[in-house]
């Protein structure tokens, strides 16, 4: 009895292994690349690990990359033979049968000097010393009045050769949707012929500002579904509930957020994002969030949507500095020609005594100040308990009026971040 029962048992544990084995064997495998390598100093082989295809996040990789592209399309421009056929990837070179001969017939010809703007970039690690980065981005004219043209769509492959400092082209090469679709590189290295060496780049928090400011733009002028698709959901919801809205604004401001310009940013980051806090040279400020290189969200002001670092500021100020922040949020309203939040802001009473609608207060406001307004603060008294004024000289921040107003302020606090404000012009 105790025989049966014991090999009953065994027979029991070898099931559940089988079954355990089973499972295991059936899970979906991981979508990586191994690849078998022989040390130079003549050890065993090993197993290198490569990973699925991914959204480049770096964005001196990116922009090194920008700038390989480039240097191809001088050389296509100038249809410089030699210069073209040793940019080209070898591989790319084989495939199509490429000589000197034909290489011009096998390449784009353009007959104006031409500016690649990358949209997108994925990388893939093929070996320990090649990378390929796969690019979705436009090319357009660099002629003067055509900065905002939509361009023409490109798709290109770069592979990069980390030791050796060098690049090659592999043209018309569309981005593998699936880890399975990437082609397998034959090459273990790229030689250096002069032309094809690369430097890397550095950018900047402040170019990076501005670049994004720069690419925005250029969606308001030639994308508008395409720039209202960028304003972060929530704030898109609140302050441009519709792609007509948005319209209406850049309709208005377009003199003043087609070409910004920025003049201070600051930078947090998270495990997820970048977020860039930027402010132009009119006074519009904007919050950029970005997930990769040239993925981002955006908001037109930092008003709308209030963030941690606003009610942190906030928290931390006497009453006559909280006071000034809530009066510059008035004021970011109006030059955001925002006057439905603007105009909830004033105080009931005086609302009902000078405003009883919104289009009287913004018809009084267009009257009386200026389509960007530039305002520094003169006086400050608290005499009366719980109610702060401000004295306060309003310019015009474009500098096409030279008058100046003057601005009696009187701002009231309630709980948190809310007041309530009523001002006189004399």
């Amino acid at each position: 009895m105790n025989l049966k029962k014991g090999m009953l048992i065994i027979l029991s544990i070898i099931i559940i292994l089988i079954v355990i084995l089973m499972v295991i064997l059936t899970l979906p495998k991981k979508e990586k690349l191994q690849q078998s390598e022989q040390r130079q100093d003549g050890a065993e082989n090993v197993i290198i690990e490569y990973e699925k295809i991914a959204k480049v996040k770096d964005r001196n990789t990116f922009f090194t990359i920008a700038s390989c592209i480039d240097q191809y399309l001088i050389k296509v421009l100038s249809k410089d033979t030699q210069s073209i056929y040793n940019l080209l990837s070898v591989e790319y070179i084989t495939k199509n049968q490429i000589t000197l001969d034909n290489v011009l017939s096998k390449v784009e010809s353009y007959s104006k000097p031409q500016i690649f703007s990358g949209k997108a970039m994925y990388e893939v690690n093929n070996t320990d010393r090649l990378s390929t980065y796969y690019v979705e981005g436009t090319i357009r004219d660099d002629v003067f009045g055509e900065q905002y043209s939509k361009g023409t769509p490109i798709k290109i492959a770069v592979q990069i050769d980390k030791v050796n400092k060098t690049y090659a082209i592999l043209p018309n090469e569309t981005v593998p949707v699936s880890f399975n679709e990437i082609p397998k590189t034959t090459i273990t290295n790229i030689e250096p012929k002069g032309v094809n060496i690369y430097y890397s780049t550095n950018m900047l928090d402040t170019q990076m500002a501005s670049m994004y400011l720069k690419d925005y733009a250029k969606l308001l002028n030639t994308n508008i579904e395409e720039a209202y698709s960028k304003l972060q959901e929530e704030y898109r919801q609140k302050r441009f509930p519709t792609k007509e809205s948005l319209e209406e604004y850049v309709k208005i401001k377009k003199d003043y957020v087609l070409e910004p310009q920025a003049k201070s940013v600051s930078v947090s980051k998270t495990e997820q994002e970048t977020i860039y806090t930027i402010r132009d040279y009119y006074g519009n400020r904007y919050i950029i969030k970005e997930t990769a290189v040239l993925d981002y969200t955006i908001e037109l002001d930092d008003y709308t949507l209030e963030n941690t670092t606003f009610e942190e500021t906030y928290a931390k100020s006497n009453n006559r500095d909280k006071g000034l922040l809530n009066a510059d949020k008035f004021f970011e309203m109006i030059n955001m020609q925002d006057f439905e939040s603007a105009y909830s802001l004033l105080d009931s009473n005086f609302k009902q005594n000078q405003f009883k609608t919104q289009q009287a207060f913004e018809t009084y406001i267009k009257e009386n100040l200026f389509m960007l307004n530039t305002v520094n603060y003169i006086e400050y008294n608290s005499q009366i308990v719980g109610i702060h004024t401000y004295k306060a000289i309003v310019t015009d921040a474009t500098e096409q009026s030279k008058k100046e107003v003057t601005l009696n302020i009187v701002i009231k606090l309630l709980e948190g971040t809310d007041f309530v404000m009523s001002f006189s012009i004399n």
